[in-house]
């Protein structure tokens, strides 16, 4: 989630006696995983005069579409904060029984000026389908049979997801939700990943993702895993953490701070990882003792958003401290996704039945990232 940085190559056209050199000021690629744009080329020097400096190279985008705004920011205002629920997210209709069936409402993600997420039944490997709040909040169908539960977006505005229909972790079109599996099988022999429920997205492309049985009791890795995907080209997929990091049983929420330097991981308890250059991870240790969560997500602050076990979203300072919560009233929270046209509407996802589920909003001072 690190921002784009200027591009920095700017022209060194300094003119020898002979007639200038000339160097052109191509703009550096930005750490956020998108180049600037190519500085102009420094003009020629004449005999003993220095040839023009060639211009700075623009900006770099910032990582998922988003840049947060300078600090610094206030604490975020949770005194009696409630969300609302936004009508027709998900729709009444026979996937959902008009609403009264039990559905898991899962993995907000903010993408140009939409909301997509997940709902899923509770069956074994349950049917899902991506689902979409655009303007005015209309909802629509992106995908009917998905299979997914986390999404989530990267650089470039891709949406992926994590998918327990068929083991995979993949790239999602828009529109129309085909899907494309980066990874879905691991070990000697390979077999299919239990039930990959949320991911999140490093600015160079590099992927982690939880995978617990929840969705597949087969559970055919026979164990439950963070794992980390290399950057395209090559996707290769290999174990996240070290066994000696076992103890945050059942990985589910992932999410990273803004500066992508900690990984958040939450479960039956809430770690924190050191993120190394090479996207390893160092050791975890609690981020808060005693938590638990499943979704989560930050502001531009730092603050961290947990979903999980109850109708309310806890919120903890970058330094673990409990800063307050924000209410849904009812359901169990599930996720939590910052969006709108100035990223200070939260989005809060809620599983339950008898049209308790869905997709629950409140407003907020402070901006965050998009999932």
């Amino acid at each position: 989630m690190a921002a784009g940085g200027a591009g920095n190559s700017a022209g060194n056209g300094a003119g020898n006696g002979s007639g200038g050199a000339l160097v052109g000021g191509g703009g550096s690629t930005s750490s956020a995983g998108n180049p600037g744009t190519a500085g102009s080329a420094a003009t020629a020097g004449s005999a003993g005069n220095p040839g023009s400096a060639g211009s700075q190279g623009a900006a770099g985008g910032g990582s998922l579409g988003f840049k947060c705004p300078a600090g610094p920011f206030e604490a975020p205002a949770l005194a009696g904060k409630k969300a609302t629920k936004i009508v027709g997210a998900p729709p009444l209709d026979t996937f959902n029984k008009q609403g009264q069936d039990f559905t898991n409402v899962e993995g907000p993600v903010w993408i140009g000026d939409s909301l997509y997420f997940s709902e899923m039944t509770g069956a074994n490997l349950p049917p899902a389908r991506i689902l979409k709040i655009g303007a005015g909040n209309a909802v629509s169908i992106v995908s009917s049979d998905s299979g997914s539960n986390g999404l989530a977006v990267d650089a470039n505005g891709h949406l992926f997801a994590a998918v327990h229909k068929d083991g995979s972790v993949s790239q999602v079109a828009l529109p129309g939700g085909a899907e494309t599996a980066l990874v879905s099988m691991y070990g000697q022999p390979a077999e299919r990943f239990n039930s990959p429920n949320d991911l999140a997205i490093r600015s160079d492309g590099t992927i982690y993702f939880s995978d617990p049985n929840y969705q597949n009791s087969a559970n055919p890795q026979k164990a439950e895993r963070l794992y980390r995907i290399t950057p395209p080209p090559t996707r290769t997929v290999s174990i996240a953490t070290n066994a000696s990091d076992t103890g945050y049983l059942r990985p589910n929420g992932v999410t990273f701070s803004p500066d992508e330097h900690t990984l958040y991981v939450s479960g039956s308890s809430l770690k924190k990882f050191a993120v190394m250059a090479d996207g390893s991870l160092a050791t975890g240790s609690d981020f808060v003792a005693g938590e638990s969560g499943d979704g989560m997500a930050v502001d531009c602050a730092g603050n961290l958003y947990v979903a999980g076990g109850s109708s309310a979203i806890k919120v903890f300072s970058a330094a673990g401290a409990l800063l307050g919560s924000i209410s849904t009233e009812m359901g169990t929270t599930t996720n939590v996704a910052f969006g709108g046209a100035d990223h200070k509407t939260i989005y809060i996802t809620v599983q339950g039945s008898n049209m308790v589920q869905g997709v629950y909003s409140v407003t907020t001072n402070v901006p965050g990232f998009p999932y």
